[in-house]
Formats: C-alpha cells, structure tokens, sequence
C-alpha cells in the first residue's frame, strides 16, 4: 500500500481544504496521514499526529517539530509528502532533506507568513 502524508499548521486548514484531496488518494489505496497542530477523527484519515508549529520561524518547537517528522518519515516509510502552509512546508522540506529515504515532496505555496514577531527586524 503507497502511503501519503499531508502536514499542515492547523487542523482546520486539513478539515476546510484537503478533504477532497483525501478523498482522491483514499479511493487509489493509499494509506493517508496527516501531521498538524490539532487532531481530528475524520474516518477518511488513517493516523492523525498532533504536532506543534509556532509562528515565530526560530522557536525550538519548530527544531522539535523538524526531529518529528523526520522520524515519522523514516518509521512510515511514505511514498509522498504534501504540504500547502508555509510553515508546514518549510519544517516537512527540512525533515525530508535529513531523512535517508527521500520521497516524493510536494509543496504548493499559496501565501507567506508575516507577522510582527516572525520578521528578522523583530529579532534586533
């Protein structure tokens, strides 16, 4: 069985957007995960992994988060990672680039992260 993970920030972005998605590789054979901060028991979703995205580009939860992943990649052995929020992307692409298997990585970018706190001018 190929097997898919979607990461995303927040669990609504999964609930609000990717169900047909979901959907889509579901009705292929694939086994669908999703990591993201919330949790969900949607029945189209095999394994759900709450896990902890902070804003701020620099906080150690993002570094404990990367670690994460890279270990559920490597335990699961996907075939495909999909990502569409920024931060979810950034972390999954360098979780990926740490891992030994290299899958297939997808990431569609549809808009950037700006904040107050998440700027390197805040960091001065």
């Amino acid at each position: 069985m190929k097997k898919l993970l979607i990461c995303a920030s927040r669990i609504s972005h999964i609930l609000n957007f990717h169900i047909p998605y979901i959907e889509y590789f579901k009705n292929r054979g694939f086994q669908v995960d999703i990591a993201v901060q919330g949790m969900t028991d949607n029945p189209l979703i095999d394994n759900c992994y709450d896990i902890k995205f902070t804003k701020n580009p620099f906080s150690p939860d993002n570094i404990r988060t990367v670690r994460f992943l890279k270990k559920l990649i490597s335990e699961n052995d996907y075939d495909i990672i999909y990502s569409n929020s920024t931060l979810a992307g950034a972390a999954a692409r360098l979780a990926v680039m740490q891992s030994k298997k290299k899958p297939y990585f997808i990431h569609i970018s549809h808009g950037y992260m700006f904040g107050e706190k998440s700027s390197l001018k805040s960091k001065n």
